[in-house]
């Protein structure tokens, strides 16, 4: 998946008419949206394995687009009902951005046009990473950090000095992303074991060996190479950062009546 997160509508709501008083009823939400894995989306939404901005520069227009955490009395993501600003504060809120959004207009910006490749950047990145090449991703949101001891203002310094640019992702960092593997501990991070299952020419037989796999409850991920022979879909299982898990997957994928060798990545 490559974007931006996504709304975040996890719920369903019915509405029972009422007979008294007229043109009335009573709206319940009767059901939740969840993921494959069982997790629920409600106020949280899909974070995309590539985290791409709708354009090169930012997209000044998104904080004005609205999710469903933003909704008055939405349910977060336990099913707790919110109201986590008084009519005050929202009515504060709506004419200060109603100002920012005034400035972007008169300073000539507009919003992200989509569907064309020459003005789509979103779709631009993902013929990048279909290309294999380099894929331009979104500076990741600040955590939040302990509290430490002050540090000397050379150590700082030199910390600041070493921090990578991290809007522009590498095609390591891309491949890493594919790898199942967070780009910011790449370098660092322990052997991880994948299944590969096939390297597939027509994408076609890649599909159907994917949904075979998980029909039967084993996540995959794909990756489209380059070889002396042409393109290949390689279709791969995991990871994991136990070889014995990844062992006990390629048995169970035997038995799917599928090859199965195990990598390490």
């Amino acid at each position: 998946i490559m974007g931006t997160r996504t709304f975040g509508k996890g719920s369903v709501q019915t509405i029972l008419p009422l007979e008294h008083p007229g043109n009335t009823g009573l709206k319940l939400t009767t059901a939740r949206y969840y993921t494959p894995n069982g997790r629920s989306i409600q106020a949280k939404g899909i974070e995309p394995d590539f985290a791409v901005d709708e354009a090169a520069d930012g997209n000044p227009f998104a904080e004005f687009m609205q999710r469903e955490s933003d909704n008055d009395r939405a349910l977060d993501n336990g099913g707790k009902l919110v109201i986590a600003k008084t009519p005050e504060e929202r009515n504060k809120e709506s004419e200060e951005r109603l100002k920012r959004l005034e400035k972007l207009r008169a300073e000539g910006r507009k919003p992200p046009e989509y569907g064309e490749l020459a003005k789509d950047y979103q779709l631009q990145q993902a013929m990048n990473l279909i290309q294999g090449k380099p894929v331009v991703v979104m500076k990741p949101e600040p955590k939040p950090e302990p509290k430490t001891a002050p540090k000397a203002d050379s150590k700082a310094d030199s910390k600041a000095a070493a921090k990578p640019d991290e809007k522009t992702a590498t095609s390591g960092k891309a491949q890493a992303l594919l790898d199942g593997k967070d780009p910011a501990k790449a370098a660092a991070a322990a052997p991880r074991y994948a299944v590969q299952v096939g390297a597939f020419a027509d994408p076609k037989k890649a599909q159907e060996a994917r949904a075979k796999l998980e029909k039967a409850g084993i996540k995959t991920y794909t990756q489209v190479v380059t070889t002396a022979d042409g393109k290949r879909t390689r279709v791969r299982a995991g990871p994991w950062e136990s070889k014995s898990e990844a062992d006990k997957t390629a048995e169970k994928i035997k038995k799917l009546n599928l090859s199965a060798a195990v990598l390490t990545l």
